[in-house]
């Protein structure tokens, strides 16, 4: 491999790890109703007022990581390989109803992060909350930007590497050394 290529990967590394260390922040429009001020308030009709909220998802630690492994593992899409194309539109609207919602639950997860593991009776209520906003609220094509985002941030590729790592260091290591330390 050239220098150049080198250098180029190199700096694309640094700039992803940069990018991971950072976390991504994304910001969700949504409207309430208030009731107006005064004496009369509850009387008048309610005003709609539009509110941006802004959400930030870091990489998970391995508890966080675990929790919304449980959940990906139940997405099921090999369902949709080898059907013709108006089937594979009839799987996919069934897909889009069974794991909308847990797209949203993986979200909101990511979201409060190792938050939850501190009070678990508030990041069990949080987590409810923001799923069913997250639900109503988050568009497809957003859904798919975080999903790229969390895939790279989970770092789950080095840690299967790790994984692998620790079962070949395992596999590698001579076995009688304890035995000739005792003698």
């Amino acid at each position: 491999m050239d220098k150049e290529k080198f250098e180029e990967i190199a700096a694309q590394k640094e700039t992803l790890k940069r990018i991971v260390e950072n976390g991504i922040k994304f910001s969700i429009n949504r409207s309430i109703k208030t009731r107006q001020k005064g004496l009369l308030g509850f009387l008048r009709p309610k005003i709609i007022t539009q509110i941006t909220e802004e959400y930030t998802i870091q990489q998970p630690t391995l508890g966080v990581l675990d929790r919304c492994s449980k959940v990906w593992l139940e997405f099921k899409l090999s369902e949709l390989e080898g059907l013709e194309e108006s089937k594979a539109m009839d799987a996919g609207y069934e897909l889009a109803h069974r794991h909308a919602k847990d797209m949203a639950l993986v979200l909101a997860m990511m979201v409060v992060g190792e938050a939850y593991f501190c009070d678990t009776e508030w990041g069990e209520k949080e987590i409810e909350r923001l799923t069913d906003l997250f639900y109503h609220s988050i568009k497809p094509s957003q859904v798919f930007d975080l999903s790229l985002f969390i895939s790279t941030a989970s770092g789950l590729v080095d840690f299967v590497n790790s994984m692998r790592l620790m079962q070949m260091s395992d596999t590698t290591a001579p076995t009688n050394r304890i035995d000739e330390w005792s003698e």
